[in-house]
């Protein structure tokens, strides 16, 4: 019997076994991916679209390269469900992060502003 482990990469959740090879495991890779940000890279706005499994308050948090931060939104009250709308802010062009949080997931990825 092999011993196993479960490692989460990206978005997929793979296992591990004894052996070298790295198998992945079908059922649990097609977890829905919880937030999508569109078009990345932008030039006037950002769309934002996530999955809310739980109710409660979401916090989007906007990061430039340096780690300061650039914009704070946030959305009390949401129920569960999947939302969507658009971010506009005059930024410089450069690389920035968003950090989209709740009770139910994290999430955090580079984006990047065109003028």
């Amino acid at each position: 019997m092999n011993t196993f482990q479960l490692w989460r990469y990206h978005d997929w959740m793979v296992r591990i076994t004894q052996s070298p090879k790295l198998v992945i495991n079908e059922n649990l890779s097609k977890e829905k991916k919880k937030v999508f940000l569109s078009p990345n890279p932008f030039f006037k706005e950002l769309n934002i679209r996530f999955l809310l499994s739980s109710p409660g308050n979401l916090i989007i948090k906007i990061y430039d390269i340096k780690g300061n931060l650039v914009d704070k939104i946030i959305k009390s009250d949401l129920k569960s469900g999947e939302y969507n709308f658009k971010w506009r802010k005059n930024l410089s062009p450069g690389v920035y992060i968003i950090d989209i949080s709740s009770k139910s997931f994290q999430h955090k990825e580079k984006i990047i502003y065109l003028r």
